[in-house]
Parts: structure tokens; C-alpha cells; sequence
């Protein structure tokens, strides 16, 4: 039904598209399941309440204090498209809810916006094909609105990263490669100023890392001591030697020796060893031979 006005005591107004069930009464609008398309028009009542079985979906404004257990979908019957629902009173997502999040391009995404958000809020991201955002802002709050409960959830989450941003709640593609290369835009970006600007086999800053191994590793490749490295080998406290080497947030090490400088000749003698910034260690197990030669191997977690 689309283009309907309902008006109950005077307290709701509805244009748009409904999905049962939906429950009006003199306190508001109680959707308990299926979809409410505000359909590019407005929902006005004092009170807004979306159930965990339902969806708040469309384009458009909803005009009162919304509370949210279920999903919250702008652009979700827009298909290939993202679009803006906004909201003139509170905002609240309980625990369990969702915003599905639709990213079109660079620049385009599924947005929110309202005076006041807050709540715990899981956001799933799905995005067009080439669609990189760079701190694309998805959620456009204002004084009182708070983030801390909101987290991407689905697929890959370590895939994005969340920000807020001056009461804005802003999206990074933290894998996305425009140009192909190996090197994600937001690297080049952040190191270069340009999301295609980095060349991943050369060594811009002399350091014998190449620009790709510096993202592998965590380093600046702009910066000539940002280098992946064995620190030291060396016994303190106890009968055993401990290796150390530089280590980033977010990579995995692998610990190797071998009796000889040959490359066919190295043993793991521990893997998948976390970060733990600035430094790792760890204590070495005796061997057979006489003397060993150890080197650290890195890769993205």
C-alpha cells in the first residue's frame, strides 16, 4: 500500500509502505515484524519502537524517539543504490540490532543521521564491485550521540574499521585495492596522500624493505629506521636465550633456525606467535647443534 495516511488520535502519520504486523497506539508506532518502507516520505509519532523480528527500511524521516531491536536498512529495496534515513528524536539501538550498510562507490554509501544516536549496534557492510570507502561517514550524529557500542559484524570484520569523528560515525575499507596492486588504498593513502600513488616493488625510503613488505609488516615505507627487524639475541634472568624482534598490532610471526646460513636448512620453532607491541620475545629450546641461526617471518593476521 503506498502513499497511505493513517492517522490515530492524532499521535501517528505514516506515508509510505507498511508490512504487518503493525500496532498503532496513543503512546506511538510499534513495528513487532516483518517491514516498515518509510518510502522516501516520514513517520511521525511520539514514539518509535522496531522489534528484533523487524525492519525500519527506505529512504525518508522518522519523526519522533526511535528504539531499535531489530534492522535498520536505508537502502535495502534501493538495490543497486544507497540511500539517507534520517531521524528528528532520539536514536537508540539495543543490543541485537543491526544496520545493514550498502556501499555504492568511494563516496556513496547507505547513511543514518539524527540529533541523538547511540546504543549497541551491529553494521554489516555489503558495497558495489571497485567500491573503496575511505573514511566515508555512515552515521551523522550530533551533541549526545555516542558510538562505543557500534561494531561491524558479518563477513570479515577485521576487513573495516569504525571511527567516530566529531559526533559522526565515520567507515574504512581496510583492504580495498582500486589500482590491483597488493597495496590497499587506505596504505596509500596514508602514506602517500593518494589512494593509487604507491609503487609496490620499489624501496622509497632505502631501507631494503620494499613498499609491499612494509605493508606486510606494519612499517613506514617513507621511513628509513620503520624497519622489520631482529632486535637481539640474548639470555636475561634465566638459563635460556630469548630472540627479539619489532613487532605491529594485527600481524602473526613465525620463529625460524637453522644450523647453517641455507635457506633449505630452516626449522619452525614456533608459529602464529601474536603482536605484542613494540617488541616481541621468545625463549629458545635447546638443539642439537652446536650453534643455530634464527630469523622472524612475518604475515597479516
Amino acid at each position: 500500500m503506498r502513499a497511505v495516511l493513517l492517522a490515530i488520535c492524532m499521535v501517528a502519520v505514516l506515508t509510505g509502505t507498511l508490512g504487518p504486523p503493525l500496532a498503532l497506539a496513543e503512546s506511538g508506532i510499534r513495528v513487532d515484524g516483518g517491514t516498515l518502507d518509510v518510502g522516501g516520505g516520514r513517520v511521525v509519532a511520539e514514539k518509535v519502537s522496531v522489534a528484533a523480528s523487524a525492519k525500519l527500511v527506505g529512504r525518508g524521516t522518522v519523526e519522533g524517539d526511535t528504539t531499535v531491536a531489530g534492522t535498520v536498512s536505508p537502502g535495502e529495496l534501493a538495490a543497486t543504490s544507497a540511500d539517507t534515513l534520517s531521524f528528528s528524536g532520539t536514536l537508540t539501538f539495543l543490543p541485537g540490532s543491526v544496520f545493514n550498510c550498502y556501499v555504492a562507490s568511494h563516496v556513496l554509501s547507505d547513511m543514518i543521521s539524527g540529533p541523538m544516536i547511540s546504543g549497541d549496534c551491529e553494521v554489516r557492510v555489503t558495497k558495489a564491485a571497485g567500491a573503496v570507502p575511505l573514511d566515508k561517514m555512515i552515521v551523522q550524529g550530533s551533541a549526545g550521540s555516542v558510538f562505543d557500542g557500534f561494531s561491524v559484524g558479518g563477513g570479515n570484520p577485521e576487513d573495516w574499521e569504525l571511527e567516530s569523528v566529531l559526533l559522526n560515525l565515520h567507515l574504512t575499507d581496510l583492504v580495498g585495492d582500486s589500482d590491483g596492486d597488493g597495496l590497499p588504498d587506505v596504505f596509500e593513502r596514508d602514506f602517500y596522500g593518494n589512494r593509487t600513488s604507491a609503487l609496490p616493488k620499489e624501496d622509497d625510503d632505502a631501507d631494503k624493505m620494499t613498499n609491499e613488505e612494509e605493508y606486510i609488516a606494519g612499517t613506514n615505507p617513507r621511513d628509513p629506521e620503520s624497519v622489520f627487524e631482529v632486535t637481539a639475541i640474548e639470555v636475561t634472568g634465566g638459563a635460556k636465550p630469548e630472540v627479539k624482534w619489532s613487532s605491529v598490532a594485527g600481524r602473526l610471526y613465525k620463529l625460524e633456525r637453522a644450523p647453517v646460513l641455507a635457506p633449505a636448512m630452516y626449522s619452525v620453532v614456533v608459529s602464529n606467535l601474536p603482536a605484542t607491541p613494540p617488541e616481541n620475545s621468545h625463549e629458545i629450546e635447546p638443539g642439537d647443534a652446536e650453534k643455530y641461526f634464527y630469523r622472524v617471518k612475518v604475515r597479516r593476521q
